[in-house]
């Protein structure tokens, strides 16, 4: 039996905006699962998004930080996949999640949204 999900979440460097552009538009439009795409960032402080839409919302906004989520994500059952550091714009955040989290595939760009598809299909 395949593992089931309740949600695919993708982590981007700040230089990712071409991986996930290449992820995200090669799934269709009407995916099984809801996605989150979470950004790294310098530091909290230096991005005001989660402050403002707490005072905005009942929802608890955070930001999730690169090995620390990918640890929380895999202790929870999720499936934890890391693109190549030889395809990356900056190869030191792979290479980083590589070494500290237990990563269940380490893929070329183009392969991560056939995996991610092939959740949907069983």
């Amino acid at each position: 039996m395949a593992p089931s999900y309740n949600a695919v979440v993708i982590g981007a460097s700040m230089g990712g905006l071409n991986a996930l552009n290449t992820i995200l538009s090669a799934l269709p439009a009407g995916y099984c699962l809801p996605i989150m795409v979470v950004q790294h960032q310098l530091s909290e402080a230096d991005d005001f998004v989660p402050e403002y839409l707490n005072r905005q919302s009942s929802i608890r906004v955070k930001y999730p930080y690169g090995s620390r989520g990918l640890k929380a994500i895999k202790s929870l059952g999720g499936l934890t996949i890391v693109q190549g550091p030889e395809g990356a714009e900056a190869d030191i955040m792979p290479k980083a999640a590589m070494t500290s989290a237990d990563i269940d595939h380490v893929l070329h760009l183009g392969e991560i949204s056939g995996l991610i598809r092939s959740i949907c299909n069983g």
